[in-house]
């Protein structure tokens, strides 16, 4: 945020004339350097800590206490919890012969099913789970259990978890005094510290933390041989084919095995075709490694065509995600096989080959826990576990080959994403962005080097991610109630100055008013005894809402509106846990002193509900607008999507941060290798390989449009995303397809008009590819229909068109717009822009053009600068006179003064009386400044 006052100051003494451009570029690369983005490498230590109890520390009371113990045979958990008042005890011990693998999974699933139990119990205080396994060498891998503690800390800040290793040989009261310890330093002033995995070795109490490992200041060496032969599991995944493709070319003969479960299909072999220009170099095996047998033919069978094996990249996974509370055991076991067995499988039948490494690709899940991912993040916790426990056996001569266990964070490139609302989330928390090819690449190597049995890898915030991974605090919401200077008056505030009714009676009407923001609705129409689900609340709202209340409430439960679905209910378990909070919230909003105080995010009381819009649509004849706002041109709703931002919040929280959004072009767009040349002369290829890419390009409900499938994957993505933020916008502007029929005077109904600005249309490139491949596809080459299908969607019969005026498309979209509008031919707009890059045809004419940037920026004043770089996104604004949104009490997000261009292709006049609006302001200015 600073970064962009700094530039915005230097921008505005440029134009006044206070700085010189020379004077403007200096401090613009000052600001550049101190901008300190980079690659954090950290590996687990064991530390030292003893467990510091404040005063009256040792009154704290958990609402429950549960402690499970693993393969501690000589401890009777009876006596242990009889030892251990107010706990439950519950002993585990798997069947007779089991391996590591299935005792491991067995011990996740009871574990599981035990919070499963506690979270469906709605625990209104702090529940400590305290899972016991022995420090014995095949025991110890156990501990990948604490990932699944993490994560259901991480979707319920009720639960506590401790994963306590503890002498083999331990008495049960010797056990019961280091659990009643850890039980009462778990809490230290109402905040969880993160000691997740505990150890008690040789009277020592220690704590395992990430530490930051030095970067080399050299690159590391390429760990293939020429010569070698490699494989690798889940070999069809973005990861292993990014894997495959990297030993071929960094090789001269190297092959390449890769396995799956799925059949090889037409479209995976000519993947596979493409990876070398050296036929048999990489091959393709049917395997199910969560069956042992298959995995030893495998093995026979390498060893028979190869001679050697001398390297396993294990990438197999998969997830199937949701909260523990909704989770079946059949998808928590699903999840757990090909880590958890596949791994132990892959070992066993390459116990005696002559392996340079085994490498197990793992996640940050592992190391981090994640929300909805408990399966997961517990399969990823045994891989790590495994890697030192191998690494043991390699010692001990029993097996070949160095062992590692690399915690990945999302790839750029990698197909196992996550959803873009919880991407950016995760983003804001920990500062860790996707990350980039040729950092995970090197960082692969790294690990190589290095002596440890596991590795995390992170880009992005420096600082922040230092911060998020290192401070040994859980990445949490912090609460935005109180700020400096109000502490003191908050701090007065009790919850015994509201009597019970009056309370449960406000806090109805603030989440009320909370949700109605969200479903944009008037606050008074939602029912506080009708189930949410009524009001369209899904999974996505759910989060946003909850993410909403955390910035006033701290940390709440994830699955706080599957545990309570009425407004009713939530209201009773708010003034039951939050009662002093929302005292302190309502006596704010009430005091006299709201000059010093910064408020709650609360709502205003929202706008009408659409059905409430009657008769608003009028010939411009019949306002009585002054003469000032005769002119003006209001905007009343917004949708957006734009690299790194899912919506226009986003976007905005992007811009405020400074946020670098560009990145290599995404694999699902095209592979730029084949493409890429550094030659800026070298006729069909294109130099650059950078740009900023919206998510979910390929995502669109065709059946809620009325568009049936097989049209729909015809339809240009453009067409498809336009028509997703238009009917998002009319929502946002509270608006519905029949609110927009009102009749207008000697006119059809819906007089709305349809503006966008288009400056590419490629999607038709695909059907003439594929019609020179002897697949005849017609795909419309008009863009045209991109305004037209909106129309005919709405049932509109206002102008619909779709302009191409190269960079000033959209702004000229709105331009005519505003026109239509204050000459009464329309009585409502939709106006806006699309623009997404998915062929490479694009890239190749930037390039023979010498129009793109090479480096992935543009410079400011164009000084250093070798191009621009393109960057995709859709808008759409709901447009509106003025006069007529002050009469019909529409919300206002800014006005449009005058007209919308003059011959400078600035705004003649705009003003913005809200963040969100000035978001919109700003992309304009860049728009209009590019242009």
């Amino acid at each position: 945020m600073q970064m962009n006052q700094d530039l915005r100051q230097i921008y505005q003494d440029v134009s006044n004339g206070k700085l010189s451009q020379k004077e403007a570029l200096d401090r613009i690369r000052a600001i550049k350097l101190s901008k300190k983005t980079g690659v954090l490498l950290l590996a687990p230590e064991w530390h030292t800590s003893s467990i510091e109890i404040p005063v009256g520390a040792s009154n704290i009371e958990y609402a429950e206490h549960h402690i499970i113990l693993c393969e501690l045979s000589q401890i009777n958990a009876g006596k242990l919890g009889s030892l251990l008042p107010h706990s439950q005890c519950l002993q585990t011990l798997a069947g007779p012969g089991w391996n590591i693998a299935q005792r491991y999974s067995e011990y996740a699933r009871a574990c599981f099913e035990r919070l499963q139990v506690i979270l469906q119990g709605k625990p209104q205080g702090k529940v400590l789970v305290q899972i016991v396994i022995a420090n014995r060498q095949e025991q110890v891998l156990f501990a990948g259990l604490s990932a699944l503690l993490k994560t259901a800390a991480l979707e319920n800040p009720q639960i506590i978890g401790q994963l306590v290793l503890t002498a083999s040989e331990i008495t049960i009261g010797e056990l019961a005094i280091h659990l009643q310890e850890e039980k009462t330093g778990a809490l230290i002033n109402d905040a969880v510290i993160q000691e997740t995995l505990i150890r008690h070795e040789h009277g020592m109490r220690q704590v395992l933390r990430w530490q930051e490992v030095a970067t080399a200041p050299e690159r590391s060496p390429v760990a293939f041989k020429d010569q070698g032969v490699y494989l690798i599991t889940g070999g069809l995944g973005g990861l292993g084919l990014l894997f495959a493709k990297e030993i071929l070319t960094q090789t001269a003969q190297a092959s390449v095995v890769l396995t799956g479960r799925t059949v090889l299909a037409a479209e995976n072999r000519s993947r596979l075709d493409g990876l070398s220009a050296q036929p048999g170099r990489v091959s393709y095996r049917q395997v199910d490694i969560c069956d042992l047998d298959q995995v030893q033919k495998l093995f026979i069978s390498i060893k028979d065509e190869y001679g050697q094996l001398n390297g396993i990249l294990h990438c197999a996974g998969m997830i199937a995600d949701n909260f523990i509370l909704k989770k079946t055991v059949t998808q928590f076991s699903e999840v757990l096989a090909p880590k958890v067995t596949g791994v132990y499988n892959l070992d066993q039948a390459g116990h005696d080959v002559e392996l340079d490494f085994f490498v197990l690709f793992s996640s940050t899940a592992g190391a981090l826990g994640n929300v909805g991912q408990a399966d997961y993040a517990a399969a990823n916790g045994f891989m790590d576990q495994f890697a030192a426990y191998r690494n043991q056996q390699v010692a001990a001569k029993q097996r070949y080959g160095s062992t590692r266990s690399i915690n990945w964070p999302l790839w750029q490139a990698g197909r196992m994403g996550i959803d873009a609302m919880t991407r950016e989330r995760l983003q804001q928390a920990t500062g860790i962005h996707p990350l980039q090819t040729a950092t995970g690449l090197e960082a692969f190597y790294r690990s190589l080097t290095l002596s440890c049995d596991q590795m995390m890898v992170a880009e992005g915030d420096l600082l922040q991610m230092r911060r998020a991974l290192l401070a040994g605090r859980p990445v949490q919401p912090e609460s935005t109630l109180v700020v400096a200077g109000d502490q003191s008056a908050a701090s007065t505030v009790n919850a015994a100055q509201l009597d019970h009714g009056s309370l449960a009676e406000k806090t109805e009407d603030y989440l009320r008013k909370e949700l109605s923001g969200l479903l944009k609705m008037a606050a008074h129409k939602i029912d506080s005894q009708a189930p949410l689900e009524k009001y369209g609340i899904d999974s996505i709202l759910a989060m946003k809402l909850t993410n909403q209340l955390e910035k006033t409430f701290g940390a709440l439960s994830k699955t706080l509106f599957f545990e309570y679905q009425t407004i009713g209910e939530l209201s009773k378990y708010f003034t039951q846990t939050h009662s002093a909070r929302l005292a302190a919230v309502f006596a704010m909003a009430n005091s006299n002193g709201h000059r010093h105080a910064k408020p709650v995010h609360t709502h205003n009381e929202t706008r009408p509900h659409a059905h409430h819009k009657r008769a608003r649509f009028h010939r411009a004849h019949h306002t009585s607008a002054t003469a000032k706002n005769a002119d003006s041109i209001a905007i009343v709703g917004l949708s957006g999507r734009y690299p790194e931002a899912i919506n226009l919040a986003v976007y905005w929280q992007n811009l405020k941060e400074g946020k670098d959004c560009i990145r290599e072009v995404p694999k699902e767009r095209w592979d730029w290798q084949e493409y890429f040349a550094a030659d800026r002369a070298q006729d069909g290829c294109h130099y650059s390989k950078w740009g900023g890419f919206i998510a979910g390009v390929d995502e669109f409900d065709p059946m809620f449009f009325n568009i049936s499938p097989r049209e729909a994957k015809h339809l240009d993505p453009q067409e498809r995303l336009f028509l997703q933020h238009a009917w998002m916008a009319i929502e946002d502007a509270g608006y519905t397809r029949a609110a927009l029929q009102i009749p207008c005077d000697q006119d059809l109904p819906g007089q709305v008009g349809v503006y966008v600005g288009v400056m590419y249309s490629e999607y038709q490139l695909f059907g003439a590819e594929a019609s020179v491949q002897g697949k005849r596809i017609g795909i419309a080459p008009s863009v045209a229909s991109i305004a037209n299908r909106v129309s005919y969607a709405l049932n509109l019969h206002g102008p619909s068109m779709t302009l191409d005026t190269m960079c000033s498309s959209s702004l000229t979209a709105i331009h005519l717009a505003c026109q239509d509008l204050k000459q009464g031919r329309t009585s409502l707009a939709i106006a806006g822009g699309v623009n997404v890059t998915i062929h490479p045809n694009k890239y190749l004419a930037l390039s023979a053009g010498q129009f793109i940037s090479s480096d992935g920026h543009c410079q400011s004043f164009g000084e250093g600068g070798d191009g621009y770089i393109p960057g995709e996104g859709v808008g759409a604004v709901i447009l509106k006179r003025l006069s007529d949104t002050q009469r019909d009490g529409d919300h206002i997000y800014g006005v449009i003064r005058g007209s919308a261009l003059n011959h400078g292709g600035k705004t003649n006049g705009y003003t913005v009386p809200n963040p969100q609006a000035q978001a919109t302001a700003i992309s304009r200015a860049l728009a209009e400044s590019h242009t």
